[in-house]
């Protein structure tokens, strides 16, 4: 059965898009316990500290080069200022 913009939507499973399997609760509940044997309870935050500042790294990056390609598309400068 297809669901809403091309997700296919499978008894007992969450969603399947194109870019594969979105883990539900009962899933994200798995892997985070897995997690907490493989890791230990003295590690777990550390792991996650580090995670989150990858992500916010990330999303950083990912905005400047949005900037940079809206800027080099419309021809005039980034929010930045013109610095010549």
């Amino acid at each position: 059965m297809l669901g809403v913009k091309g997700v296919l939507a499978l008894p007992g499973l969450t969603a399947i898009t194109t870019f594969g399997f979105i883990p539900g609760p009962w899933e994200w509940i798995l892997i985070l316990a897995i997690a907490l044997i493989i890791f230990g309870p003295g590690k777990l935050p550390e792991v996650g500290r580090s995670l989150g500042k990858t992500i916010r790294e990330f999303k950083e990056e990912t905005k400047k080069g949005e900037l940079v390609e809206s800027s080099q598309s419309t021809g005039g400068s980034s929010k930045e200022g013109n610095k010549s």
